[in-house]
Order: C-alpha cells, then sequence, then structure tokens
C-alpha cells in the first residue's frame, strides 16, 4: 500500500529542490536524456533500488521514473496528472548532473501511521487472526491521506532546521491541517473472506475500542 515518491511530486513539485537534504540520496551522477530514456555514465540503478516511482532529477528537472531498464538505464516521463496516465516524454537533453533522491523512509513512517489509524497490521506482521494491510481493496482511495502525512512529517524536520517562523513551519502545519481533514473522511474496504470483494469497511478517524 505505501505510496512512492511519485505521490508527494504530484503535491509538492518543487519538494526535491527545496528539501532534498533530508531525502535519501540513491543516484548522485551524470547522465543524457535520448528518446524518453535516461542514461547514467556511473552508479547502479539495480544495486541502489531505484525503480518506478521513485524521481530523478536531470539538470535540476524532476521526472517520474516508469520502467527501469537496466543498471544505467530508465525510462522516465514528465509529472503526470495520474499514475495511470501514458508517459510524457521529455525533451533529448546532453550530460548534466543527474540524482535520484528518495524519501523512503518518512513514507514508511506515514504508512504505519495510517495503517494505525486503521486499526490493521502490517503485511505479514498480525498476530493469528488479526487483519493486515492485504485486506484493503480500495488502497490508492488512501494515498492521499499518507501523502500528506509524509510531507508533513518532512516539513517538520525541515522546520526544526528553519525555525518556528519560517516557510517550513508553515507548510508543517498546513499539511498536518490537510491530513487532518483527509482522516476525516478516509476508508478502507476490507475483503475478510478472501474472494476478491470487499464486506467490510474501517474509517481512519473513528477511534477503535475494545472490551477490557
Amino acid at each position: 500500500m505505501p505510496i512512492t515518491d511519485r505521490d508527494l511530486l504530484a503535491l509538492e513539485p518543487d519538494l526535491f529542490r527545496d528539501v532534498g537534504f533530508l531525502a535519501q540520496r540513491l543516484i548522485n551522477a551524470t547522465g543524457s536524456i535520448s528518446s524518453g530514456k535516461l542514461t547514467i555514465t556511473s552508479g547502479d540503478f539495480v544495486a541502489m533500488g531505484v525503480t518506478v516511482g521513485h524521481i530523478i532529477v536531470h539538470n535540476g528537472m524532476p521526472m517520474e521514473i516508469v520502467l527501469r531498464n537496466s543498471a544505467v538505464q530508465v525510462t522516465v516521463s514528465l509529472l503526470r496528472a495520474s499514475i495511470d496516465d501514458p508517459a510524457l516524454t521529455p525533451p533529448n537533453a546532453g550530460t548534466a548532473a543527474t540524482v535520484v533522491f528518495t524519501f523512503g523512509p518518512q513514507i514508511a513512517a506515514a504508512h504505519a501511521a495510517v495503517l494505525r489509524m486503521l486499526g490493521l497490521a502490517a503485511a505479514g506482521k498480525g498476530l493469528p487472526g488479526e487483519t493486515d494491510e492485504t485486506a484493503i481493496t480500495n488502497v490508492r482511495d488512501l494515498a492521499m491521506l499518507e501523502a500528506l502525512l509524509t510531507l508533513s512529517l518532512i516539513w517538520s524536520a525541515a522546520a526544526a532546521v528553519t525555525g518556528p517562523g519560517s516557510n517550513a513551519a508553515a507548510r508543517a502545519a498546513e499539511y498536518r491541517l490537510r491530513a487532518s481533514c483527509e482522516r476525516s473522511v478516509a476508508i478502507a474496504r476490507l475483503d475478510l473472506d478472501g474472494d476478491g470483494l470487499a464486506d467490510a469497511e474501517r474509517r481512519a478517524g473513528a477511534a477503535m475500542l475494545e472490551r477490557a
């Protein structure tokens, strides 16, 4: 269920430029673009786990990775309106600085928080009889909540560096508010009997009570 860096870019087009220092740097190389394929001169996409959903920044321009072709080449796209849209091929470009950042740790923390809100265990981590996230049938419906929580974490970390009156602090507060609003309407639909159809639902904004 976790979102990808692409979901963050859709909400914050300058995220990887403004707070890339808070991200993990997977690739730091030079590369060029030809016919929608970006080839690096050093580094290894496979070894570093770079894959679909990661963002690659070439000469300051962030792009989605839509296919990993080899250890040194990926197919890229300009940011699409939806992950289901066809790739938007960027113009050819000569050799320039090429970096892959990821906010994977922040995404993982937000993902865990969403599961706690829903009273679900992580995939394969639940106790016997406990429902885990593999039962969710409407995964993409929860992507906005997870993305907003992730951005609140990122900007909160940036605010710790820049101070409480900074733009980063204001953005962190805005994303916390937006995440709270999204939580109030987020619903996970669950398939509890394995027939592929949802037969229960849980609301992220509802408290889970158990008899003592």
